[in-house]
């Protein structure tokens, strides 16, 4: 079917990687976004399906590392309606430890995990934003 929009249309190149076009309402809203997360405010996206959310968090993620004033981690478990705090703290601790992700030791006692995470934090010397779309 794809290739018959494709043929249709006269369009030659695949649709994925094209890109996307920004307006300047979408620049202006990643630049306030980007300015809240470096505050180390909580920041929550939400809107209806198909508005863009993981677009927008995308280009949050691509502006704030290109920076390289914040460390950037992302959950990446698919099984969303059983995403815990600890899922999200392991996801931090594997995107944070630098080196070898194989070799990442997460504590099993909560305490020493947290401030191991803590200290993870600190060694960064960056404010660290989790972003977790689902």
């Amino acid at each position: 079917m794809l290739a018959d929009v494709q043929a249709h249309f006269g369009l030659t190149r695949p649709f994925h990687g094209v890109g996307n076009y920004e307006t300047e309402h979408q620049r202006t809203l990643i630049r306030e976004v980007c300015a809240v997360v470096q505050t180390g405010r909580l920041v929550v996206v939400a809107g209806l399906v198909g508005s863009g959310k993981t677009h927008l968090l995308t280009r949050i993620e691509e502006e704030l590392a290109r920076s390289g004033k914040i460390a950037v981690a992302k959950s990446l478990a698919v099984d969303k309606r059983r995403t815990s705090l600890p899922s999200l703290i392991e996801a931090m601790f594997y995107d944070l430890t630098p080196g070898d992700r194989s070799k990442v030791k997460i504590p099993k006692q909560p305490e020493r995990r947290e401030r191991e995470l803590r200290d993870l934090m600190r060694k960064n010397k960056h404010p660290v934003v989790l972003i977790v779309d689902g």
